[in-house]
């Protein structure tokens, strides 16, 4: 997934200037047409959203814990949420929300995919086939992510971590 990782930041990074460009004759449009539509606008932000994603997921494609990945996947949805209700006339933002929502539902699958318990599964419980699924059916996807047996929806602690509870807290005179 790290090949992945790195070709869908790659992918949000260039694309983000895509968008930013088509974004900004969106709004010399809207400006034009005085339509009162704000899609050029949340262009913008789908763009600023695609490449902040990018580069995160790109910084932390080897990094073993959670937090990177569920942080671009959260500027992956949030792009895909801006894109999705903002578009207006300018229905190219509906393909980037689209893509958007692909990615982030590909990041939150690898944050929960433990692929060290992947051994013999269900063809339902394969990770392209619940990522499939997260993608076009949520709800769907995420009894999926609940019920197989290859994804550690709780955090595994290991290394010099301690957590608050186990560290003993000295009294200094």
């Amino acid at each position: 997934m790290k090949t992945a990782k790195l070709v869908m930041g790659i992918i949000s990074m260039v694309l983000s200037v895509f968008v930013l460009l088509q974004s900004c004759a969106a709004g010399l449009v809207n400006y034009l047409e005085a339509n009162g539509e704000v899609s050029g606008s949340a262009g913008l932000m789908v763009a600023a959203f695609f490449i902040i994603a990018g580069i995160v997921g790109v910084a932390t494609r080897n990094s073993v814990r959670k937090g990177g990945g569920l942080t671009a996947a959260g500027f992956y949805l949030a792009a895909a949420l801006f894109g999705s209700m903002l578009a207006g006339s300018y229905t190219d933002l509906y393909l980037w929300a689209f893509l958007a929502w692909a990615f982030g539902a590909a990041y939150i699958v690898d944050a929960f995919y433990d692929a060290d318990t992947a051994e013999a599964v269900k063809w339902w419980q394969k990770f392209w086939f619940i990522t499939l699924v997260l993608i076009v059916f949520p709800p769907a996807g995420i009894a999926l992510l609940w019920i197989s047996r290859n994804f550690a929806l709780a955090p595994v602690r290991g290394g010099d971590y301690q957590s608050p509870a186990t560290l003993r807290y000295v009294a200094y005179p």
